[in-house]
Order: structure tokens, then C-alpha cells, then sequence
């Protein structure tokens, strides 16, 4: 039974330092068992500049489906805000214009009540 027990715990510390040693030597990188991160380093080495190179790539992108000249919409939003811009202008003129006409009927009460007492 001592023997038994003996040999399986052998047998576990040399599964243990073969997989310890496979683990630094490369070996499970070139079977292609490697987890990610060790295998990031090697397949990501050509991307030093990835984001100037995405950049780039959005530029191109961009360029190639610009669209060029004025869409309707755009002319239809231009004429509706110039008409705004008109409405608002007349109101504003009719605004002072009244003001404007107030302020000439008070003026003109008020020489004549300046009149009225400066004769009495």
C-alpha cells in the first residue's frame, strides 16, 4: 500500500514539472494550445499603431461614401428658417413702429398741455 502511494506521488511531481517547465519552454505555443494573453505578444506585434491606422482607415472609409451637394432637406430647412427670419424681422418692426407712434402721440399731448397752461 506504501508503495502504491509512494509511486503516485512520484508520478504527480513529474506531470508537475514537465507541465511546469512545457508551460516557459514554448512547446504549448507551437501545438497551439496557448491561452491568449501568451499568445497576444506574438500575433499583435505588427500593430504598434493601431489607432493612426484606424484613424486613417476611418478617413478613407469617409472620403469614399461622402456625399456631395445639398440634399433637399437641407434646402427645404433654409427656406423655412428664411421665412422665420422674415416674420420675425416684420415683427419687430411692427413693434417699434407702434412703440414709435405712442411715443409721438405722447410727445405731441404734451406740448399741447404745455401750450394750454403756458397761455392760461
Amino acid at each position: 500500500m506504501r508503495c502504491f502511494l509512494l509511486v503516485s506521488v512520484v508520478l504527480c511531481l513529474v506531470a508537475m514539472a514537465t507541465a511546469f517547465t512545457s508551460a516557459f519552454t514554448g512547446a504549448a505555443l507551437s501545438q497551439g494550445t496557448a491561452t491568449t494573453a501568451a499568445a497576444s505578444p506574438l500575433t499583435m506585434a505588427c500593430r504598434n499603431n493601431a489607432k493612426k491606422q484606424k484613424a486613417k482607415r476611418n478617413q478613407d472609409n469617409m472620403r469614399k461614401f461622402r456625399k456631395r451637394g445639398t440634399s433637399k432637406k437641407k434646402i427645404v430647412r433654409g427656406k423655412r428658417q428664411q421665412t422665420a427670419r422674415e416674420k420675425e424681422a416684420d415683427f419687430m418692426a411692427k413693434l417699434y413702429q407702434t412703440a414709435r407712434e405712442k411715443e409721438a402721440d405722447f410727445m405731441a399731448k404734451l406740448y399741447q398741455h404745455g401750450e394750454k397752461e403756458g397761455s392760461a
